[in-house]
């Protein structure tokens, strides 16, 4: 009985690689609403490319009805113990953002470099937490913050992650600007 116990501790620890918040299908798409001070639109996400260590995902925002989106292309993967989101450009992903570590716990911190001499963010493990957004409710939604080092001035951002859902809200304010993406509809793909 005790092995039993022990083999199932070592697989959910061995399973917690972050990836259950990335490995999606191809097809697969989260539809956001984002608000940002007084102006609103919609995020589209839509996975276009499985590789073997990331996901490569066409962001479309749709700012203004009738007109074109903004498309941008952004990866999901798992790095060195971390999960990772980014911008793509000429196939590789630029300054990808640590978003959560793998097997961390509430309390933990970690470092995340913004890439071309910007510093760090410091992030910090929030716990899990129950999380309504337009999508539906989620229980033990993991939680993470970002901030500047210890100034609190600074603008600070939280992320909230669903296991075989992914992202269902992240935010943050700079200055008197506050911004938030939540999820309004998850498809799985095929």
């Amino acid at each position: 009985m005790r092995f039993w116990v022990l083999a199932a501790v070592a697989a959910f620890v061995q399973a917690d690689t972050g990836a259950a918040f990335c490995r999606f299908p191809k097809g697969t798409t989260w539809t956001y609403r984002q608000s940002q001070g007084d102006t609103a639109s919609r995020v589209v996400l839509t996975v276009v490319g499985v590789e073997e260590n990331r996901i490569v995902v066409e962001s479309k925002e749709y700012a203004r009805e009738g007109k074109d989106p903004e498309v941008k292309m952004l990866a999901w993967a798992v790095e060195d113990g971390y999960l990772v989101w980014g911008a793509i450009r000429d196939g590789k992903m630029q300054s990808p953002l640590r978003v959560y570590k793998a097997g961390s716990k509430k309390g933990d911190t970690w470092k995340s470099p913004l890439g071309e001499g910007k510093g760090e963010l410091e992030a910090v493990h929030l716990g899990t937490a129950e999380v309504k957004v337009p999508a539906g409710t989620y229980r033990d939604a993991v939680q993470v913050a970002f901030r500047f080092g210890l100034d609190q001035e600074r603008p600070l951002m939280e992320i909230a992650l669903v296991p075989k859902v992914g992202m269902v809200r992240f935010g943050g304010s700079a200055g008197q600007v506050r911004a938030l993406m939540e999820l309004t509809e998850f498809k799985e793909g095929k």
